[in-house]
């Protein structure tokens, strides 16, 4: 791992060999980032609290397959569509709203999104059919999740809604979103939190699911799943 600490100017070292055939680089504090990585073998990349990257920050690094990126100002993240063979990424505590970009990575197995400004998870969520992890926790500001979006997720085995679903808007168009979770029968993870007046939808809609199993092969595991479910109330609401 080339872990480059605060101090560095990291403009003058992205052109030595040592950075150019990083498979593994860790920034922390950079105050001065380049126009981009030319880092074609580079797999691992994480940074934290640095300014905005441009446009074609990475473009030059395909390979790249987890991404961890924390504290940036990170209102839009055009360039980040740029990396398709990408199969873990982790945005913690970033300015972001728009995650549209996502719908590009179509190998990505681990998607975290932590205590960001997102507001939607895009219907694009659709073509991440390799998905085995969604977590969406502290996300305070999220609103909807489409109906027909979570149901495609076929591989998903951990969904985490903790401190994010207390403004969700369950029902839309006649179709509440509960109901995708009938599709998915590797599930082994549910976790939720959510506002009182929410608690009656959501817990009733999971109950209808557990109480009404399907035909399908896999059904048992599922509706196990979700007899076990963790549902976290806010603490100054009585049971």
């Amino acid at each position: 791992m080339l872990s480059i600490p605060n101090k560095v100017d990291l403009r003058e070292l992205v052109h030595k060999e040592v950075f150019k055939s990083s498979i593994r680089i860790s920034l922390h504090d950079i105050s001065e980032l380049p126009k981009e990585l030319d880092c074609p073998q580079l797999q691992f990349f994480y940074m934290r609290n640095a300014r905005d990257f441009l446009d074609n920050f990475f473009a030059r690094i395909s390979k790249l397959k987890v991404l961890h990126l924390v504290g940036l100002n990170l209102f839009s993240a055009a360039s980040l569509h740029l990396l398709v063979n990408l199969q873990t990424l982790y945005i913690e505590l970033c300015k972001l709203k728009d995650v549209d970009f996502i719908g590009e990575m179509k190998k990505l197995e681990i998607l975290r999104i932590h205590s960001s400004y997102i507001l939607e998870l895009p219907k694009e969520t659709c073509n991440l059919t390799r998905l085995k992890l969604l977590d969406l926790n502290d996300c305070g500001n999220l609103e909807a999740i489409p109906p027909n979006v979570i149901s495609t997720l076929t591989k998903l085995e951990e969904l985490y809604l903790c401190s994010s679903g207390a403004n969700i808007k369950w029902e839309v168009e006649g179709l509440n979103v509960l109901d995708d979770l009938k599709g998915l029968l590797h599930l082994t993870t549910f976790e939720i939190s959510i506002g009182d007046a929410k608690r009656p939808l959501v817990v009733d809609k999971v109950e209808e699911i557990v109480e009404s199993p399907t035909e399908d092969s896999g059904s048992t595991s599922l509706h196990t799943i979700l007899n076990k479910a963790i549902f976290r109330f806010p603490t100054d609401v009585d049971d």
